[in-house]
């Protein structure tokens, strides 16, 4: 697939003004990049023209991707894991994820836990996925992995950040 840098260009342009027009904060929202569709090739001229906050939601192709742009050429890049997370799958991205889009379950999170443990990591981003009331709530939290895992650890929220659909 040939990647159209102008139209590319373009709709960026236009996404940041409108954040510029309608964000109280434009200075804080960052615009990702969706990439689950693209292949390595097209990955890479997405980089080469500059651009270097991705979203991927296949965990395989998130990590030949990170295998892919490793070195200090891509050290600049920051990778999220989007869409849902299985737990055979978080050996691939847990090494050098930004933010993982999507908790859904406490056994999600407590496999994220000893794998962040095993791989010495104290803290990973995540957006925590509940429903009440039929309400679903998506928040940025950043959490404190500790070696006593039990029923629910303490959660340092450094961020916050809501998304409410009915």
């Amino acid at each position: 697939m040939e990647l159209n840098s102008g139209k590319i260009s373009q709709n960026y342009e236009g996404i940041l003004q409108d954040i510029k027009k309608y964000s109280p904060y434009p200075e804080k929202v960052k615009i990702l990049f969706v990439s689950k569709y693209l292949g390595i090739e097209e990955q890479e001229a997405l980089i080469n023209m500059g651009y270097n906050y991705f979203g991927e939601n296949r965990a395989q192709l998130y990590r030949d991707k990170l295998e892919r742009f490793s070195g200090e050429k891509y050290e600049n890049l920051v990778w999220d894991f989007i869409g849902r997370l299985q737990k055979n799958k978080i050996k691939y991205i847990i090494t050098n994820v930004n933010l993982i889009h999507s908790i859904d379950s406490y056994q999600l999170l407590e496999e994220i836990n000893k794998k962040a443990i095993s791989k010495g990591f104290s803290e990973i981003a995540f957006l925590l996925k509940y429903a009440n009331l039929n309400i679903i709530l998506d928040h940025i939290l950043y959490f404190k992995f500790t070696q006593n895992f039990r029923h629910f650890p303490v959660i340092e929220l450094h961020s916050f950040f809501s998304n409410i659909h009915e």
